[in-house]
């Protein structure tokens, strides 16, 4: 079903870095972090997906949070892969 006035539109969340364990660190270097992940929420008028989502609970918290201020109807994540069943999972439990 289709409708011409509809108009998708998106938005982006970018989670912060987080520590990664590693014993491999360059001089003076005590901590090494997880580059950031971003996660597009993409949206009509009521509903929306999420496209891409965080590795870790705290991330998808995060995300969750950012989702529920912004009133949408989340529906199911469009890439499928363990990391994003996870976050998405998290994400719509809250």
């Amino acid at each position: 079903m289709s409708n011409s006035t509809s108009t998708l539109k998106w938005k982006i969340f970018v989670t912060p870095a987080v520590p990664t364990v590693s014993d491999d660190l360059p001089p003076r270097e005590t901590t090494r972090m997880w580059s950031p992940i971003s996660s597009i929420l993409v949206h009509g008028e009521r509903d929306a997906i999420l496209v891409d989502t965080p590795t870790t609970a705290a991330q998808a918290v995060a995300l969750a949070d950012w989702v529920e201020k912004g009133g949408k109807n989340l529906s199911h994540p469009s890439r499928l892969n363990c990391r994003a069943l996870w976050g998405s999972a998290r994400a719509i439990k809250g």
